[in-house]
């Protein structure tokens, strides 16, 4: 018999497509970065970052203006920095929930959990319920959201002490959760709330600002980094239960945190 080859090797074809997509990221976010009403070339965009660098900074000569400046670092460049963060998680979650539910075809909303996540971000905007948490009222309130409707997944999909993936799946929290979102919609009490939310659910990020961008790029990189300690366990999981157990891994324990994760 043949030696198995490894999996924990950066396969060839990733090799080269990674530095093509972080090549493809810094050009979007000099192009979505001039992007809006009062554009700003790349170029442009491309200068007044990089004179905030620490090394080659003071080396870049000042030909833009200042409301240039304003625009792409105090503007336009948390949105897009915000985007991006959103994505990563997008990404890192749906490859969470592929493992988990060994199906190349699962995405972040499989489980219902971005639902619980907007029918309690709609209520805060809508009726203000979570005001009293401040700066991050909108997040906070998202969070809880999607809090509890995880651990209402979770409860409903053990069978015998282990998550059933099949019952997992077909749970129908996600329409549920749906449901109550629109409810909550059709009582608003202001057409202005309404279409604030309806434009937050639909991916705004017009209200992004530095500040905003701390919360979610450390809960990213705290969910990146435990994903990668157990990505053998994540591998193993594609085999089935049984198999992965065979092969010494904590099947329910590494369920648990995937779905916490």
């Amino acid at each position: 018999m043949g030696i198995p080859p490894r999996t924990d090797r950066l396969h060839p074809r990733m090799a080269v497509l990674l530095p093509v997509l972080i090549a493809a990221a810094v050009l979007t976010v000099l192009l979505a970065t001039g992007l809006g009403p009062v554009s700003v070339s790349p170029a442009t965009t491309a200068k007044v970052l990089a004179s905030r660098l620490p090394v080659i900074g003071s080396s870049i000569t000042h030909t833009w203006e200042q409301l240039d400046e304003n625009i792409v670092l105090g503007l336009r460049l948390p949105r897009v920095c915000l985007g991006l963060v959103v994505g990563a998680s997008l990404a890192v979650c749906g490859v969470t929930m592929q493992a988990l539910v060994r199906n190349n075809l699962a995405d972040p909303f499989i489980l219902g959990v971005s639902s619980g996540a907007a029918a309690f971000a709609t209520l805060g905007m809508l009726f203000g319920v979570f005001s009293f948490l401040g700066t991050y009222a909108l997040s906070i309130s998202a969070f809880l959201g999607a809090g509890i409707t995880i651990i209402f997944v979770y409860v409903i999909s053990r069978v015998n002490g282990r998550i059933n993936i099949t019952q997992l799946l077909l749970s129908g929290i996600s329409m549920i959760m749906d449901g109550v979102t629109s409810i909550i919609k059709l009582s608003a009490p202001n057409a202005l709330g309404l279409h604030n939310a309806e434009f937050w659910m639909s991916g705004s990020l017009a209200g992004a600002k530095w500040a905003y961008l701390k919360l979610p790029l450390l809960v990213l990189l705290g969910c990146m980094a435990f994903l990668m300690v157990n990505y053998r366990g994540l591998n193993l999981l594609l085999l089935g239960d049984e198999s992965a157990g065979a092969l010494g891994v904590n099947v329910s324990r590494l369920q648990k945190a995937l779905v916490l994760a």
